[in-house]
Parts: C-alpha cells; structure tokens; sequence
C-alpha cells in the first residue's frame, strides 16, 4: 500500500493540515507512514494519542468524550484528518462537529468499510460475503472474541455511519482495492471519496 497525499494549500482557508492518530498497542505500519507524512509534508503535523490499557475507559471515550470537539474548534485554521479514532476521537465528537458545518477527513487503512471485522476474513478463511450481502453478513465468528465483535460494531459500524451522516465529511482509502471493496458493498461511499488532493 502507499500513502502517498497530494497536498495543495493554495486557494483555501486552512493553513495547515492536523492528522490525529489514535495508537494501538503494537505499532504498525500505519504509524511509521503517519510519521514520515508528518517529517516530509511542512504543512501536516501529526498529533498521536497513547494507546489505552483498559476496554471499558476506552469504549466509554470513544462513545462520549468531548477531546476532539474541542480540540477542532480550537484549531479552526487546520484541516482535520482522523487516522484510526477509537478511542479519542469519539462518536459524540463528530456528531457535534456535523452540528457546528466542521469538514473532516477519514484516512482508512483497513477494510472497515467493506468487514466490520476489518479482515474479510471468517473462520480462519477468506470472506467475501459482505460484497453480495451487505454488512448484515456480520457475524460473532467473524471475531476473535465476543469483545472484539463488540468494538467492531462501534468502530466500524456505528463511527463510520455517523462520519459519512456528515455530508461535507470525505474518506481517504490508503489503496484502490479497498475504495472498490468499500462501494461494492457500501454504494453510498462512493460520492464521500475524496481523490488527489486532502483538502
């Protein structure tokens, strides 16, 4: 996959671009991209949250907490991008944020618009099924866990749903391959694609 961003700050309100990456508990190759963006790219700067030890805190920040909110009304000459959101960058965050007209990017470098397990796969095996039967498909065996079916369903199904009520919101897809999957099952995405420029 690449991350290459084309990044033009002419002719626009923003002067410069906020990335918000929240980290997991191993680093992955999301972060190292994330930080070569920010080294190379004089107009990005790219704030990481820690990761969380605890489910619970976690879950209960990523529904209600009002950091991101906050932090975007705060930094208005900024354009906002959003690289993995849970657990900081809450649910309520981006619904109030759809109140106050405030424009995001979602940068998205799993296939969490396709499977809501991220993986497409179910049983140790490849899966497809949601390219024919929607995200309905979505079941516990598609999880490693009970929990993880759960935040699944919050990360993947109920964040993005409230992201793309956001009209104004575009999505950034890391590859082609998961823009296409993403439509196949999700038509609506289509029109939230942003392409060429993260503005």
């Amino acid at each position: 996959s690449t991350w290459n961003i084309g990044i033009k700050m002419n002719n626009t309100k923003y002067k410069s671009i906020t990335i918000v990456h929240c980290r997991r508990f191993n680093i992955g190759g999301e972060d190292v991209a994330l930080e070569r963006i920010a080294l190379n790219v004089r107009s990005a700067s790219l704030l990481v949250r820690p990761f969380h030890n605890s489910r619970i805190i976690s879950t209960l920040k990523f529904l209600f907490s009002p950091w991101y909110f906050i932090y975007v009304l705060r930094n208005p000459t900024s354009r906002h991008v959003i690289c993995n959101p849970f657990p900081d960058v809450s649910i309520l965050s981006i619904i109030l944020l759809r109140i106050f007209s405030v424009k995001l990017r979602l940068y998205v470098h799993n296939f969490s618009f396709s499977c809501l397990a991220n993986t497409h796969y179910r049983n140790d095996r490849p899966c497809f099924k949601s390219t024919q039967a929607g995200l309905k498909c979505f079941r516990l065996e598609c999880n490693k866990t009970a929990t993880h079916f759960l935040l699944n369903s919050l990360r993947n199904y109920l964040f993005n749903k409230v992201f793309l009520n956001g009209r104004n919101n575009k999505i950034y897809f890391v590859g082609s391959y998961q823009a296409r999957l993403a439509k196949s099952v999700q038509p609506r995405v289509g029109k939230y694609i942003k392409v060429g420029n993260i503005l």
